[in-house]
């Protein structure tokens, strides 16, 4: 659990997100997307 919140601050940083629920939502659309064969 600790290295998962580890790579999603380190994605927060790295994509300089105004504010942490949209570097959340973000993620949170981008697993969906891999989830759902739909990511590029």
């Amino acid at each position: 659990m600790k290295k998962t919140l580890l790579v999603i601050c380190t994605l927060l940083a790295l994509s300089g997100c105004a504010t942490f629920d949209d570097g959340v939502q973000s993620i949170a659309d981008d697993l969906n997307r891999k989830v759902h064969g739909d990511f590029d």
